[in-house]
């Protein structure tokens, strides 16, 4: 079948890219011809810019000067870290891309993975509509794949509109449960299905990306950070040199202050640095799934929206791997059966492969 994806395909962020491009190998090996929707509206590209027009203006007409000095102080890791992004891009999307609005005729629409049905900043807190199937695409069918909300908060005209706007969707497969309860409680059918990161397996992320070059050459502790407040940083200083390790930082984007910090890195260094590390600490799922994939000893925690996290972890046996935000770290890494871990991530990738299959 001729497929669409309809993601966030050129955002700036790991994860993103992560999924988006997991999705469409996964598909293709299901035999589908498979390109990316380019439909990247204004205030998406605002996210990126290096001098993003309506933020300097709204900064400007509030008299925040500290927002300027910060713009020019990390413009140059903000222009490498652009420009990596952007290198990984054109390799692995760009080639795929098809316009929007677009005349071609599809076989379906694929609508996810990520937050795409968040309330968008952007739109002054609104849906996109584009994302819920009202849009220029010429297809006949509508399907979401770990299609995401991310904070679910919702009053009753929000419900109207999905109940209205998803019902136009042949199926509908989101990320987390409660967005499924959500929908469910609306009257629309729904399903849990896994990130598309965690669809392929380490081999398979390993033949897609160059992984087998160590980063670092000493042993060393990643924190993966992308939520601050989560863990307390200096605790996890201490944990890396009580295990004779170097401490190492990662982050998902860049900041005034980078100490310790790679922020500049293309998507493929969250996979290289989490295969290579002695262990993980992180605040990102995706953080998360990676250190699964590649049976790192780890521990997670989340300032907030935790959900998504504890309930992969809770149906891997792995409940103890996930800490209150901002609690004591113990003095070494929980034991991990991961052979146990990897037949029942396995079971889940099978449900969700044959949900796939099913479209």
């Amino acid at each position: 079948m001729k497929l669409g994806i309809l993601t966030y395909h050129r955002s700036h962020n790991y994860g993103a890219q992560l999924q988006g491009i997991a999705l469409r190998q996964v598909l293709l090996k299901m035999g589908h011809t498979v390109s990316f929707i380019n439909y990247w509206p204004e205030y998406h590209w605002e996210l990126y810019a290096l001098f993003p027009p309506m933020t300097m203006l709204r900064n400007l007409k509030g008299m925040h000067p500290g927002y300027f000095y910060r713009l020019l102080y990390t413009l140059p890791r903000r222009l490498k870290r652009s420009i990596n992004i952007k290198r990984f891009i054109a390799k692995y999307s760009k080639p795929f891309w098809e316009k929007y609005p677009s005349k071609t005729q599809y076989d379906a629409i694929i609508y996810g993975s990520d937050q795409i049905w968040r309330k968008q900043s952007g739109l002054h807190g609104r849906f996109n509509p584009v994302y819920f199937g009202v849009n220029k695409l010429q297809t006949e069918r509508h399907i979401a794949y770990a299609a995401s909300m991310g904070v679910i908060d919702l009053d009753e005209d929000d419900c109207k509109f999905l109940k209205q706007s998803l019902s136009r969707f042949e199926k509908l497969y989101v990320r987390e449960a409660p967005l499924r309860d959500k929908l469910l409680s609306i009257g629309l059918q729904a399903e849990v299905v896994m990130d598309p990161t965690l669809l392929l397996t380490a081999e398979e992320w390993e033949a897609l990306l160059p992984l087998n070059e160590r980063p670092i050459k000493e042993r060393y502790i990643l924190y993966y950070n992308t939520m601050t407040n989560s863990f307390d940083e200096e605790q996890i200083r201490q944990f890396a040199r009580q295990q004779g390790c170097r401490y190492v930082k990662l982050v998902g984007g860049v900041s005034k202050r980078n100490k310790d910090c790679i922020d500049t890195a293309p998507p493929e260094a969250l996979l290289r640095l989490v295969k290579h590390a002695e262990g993980v600490f992180t605040s990102s799922f995706h953080g998360l799934a990676f250190s699964i994939l590649f049976h790192r000893s780890f521990y997670a925690s989340y300032r907030f929206n935790a959900v998504r996290a504890q309930s992969l972890l809770d149906s891997l046996g792995l409940s103890n791997c996930i800490l209150p935000a901002q609690s004591a770290i113990p003095n070494e890494f929980p034991t991990i059966d991961y052979k146990d871990v990897a037949e029942r991530l396995e079971h889940f990738r099978m449900e969700s492969l044959n949900l796939l299959r099913s479209i």
